[in-house]
């Protein structure tokens, strides 16, 4: 979501300085993708929290490559102690 916002805030910029008359309508996208941005980052944080309370792991600062392989040991331990 960060790169797609930074991606189209760029554009955003570019169009408005070819085309001052635009400028409201490219601040409107702007507000709508950061608020979008933003709801991307509290969905995020929801998960880390679910995923902290079901199986007390913190993810916050690891990559997603090592959260899938932490929740897939944690989904074997869990199906290998028979619950």
């Amino acid at each position: 979501m960060d790169e797609e916002y930074e991606a189209l805030q760029r554009q955003c910029i570019t169009f408005m300085m070819e085309d001052p008359r635009a400028i409201r309508r490219a601040l409107d996208i702007l507000w709508v993708a950061r608020a979008l941005e933003r709801i991307g980052d509290h969905a995020k944080n929801i998960c880390e929290y679910v995923i902290y309370m079901v199986l007390g792991k913190d993810i916050r600062h690891l990559s997603i490559e090592d959260v899938e392989q932490q929740l897939a040991a944690a989904r074997a331990a869990r199906t290998g102690s028979g619950g």
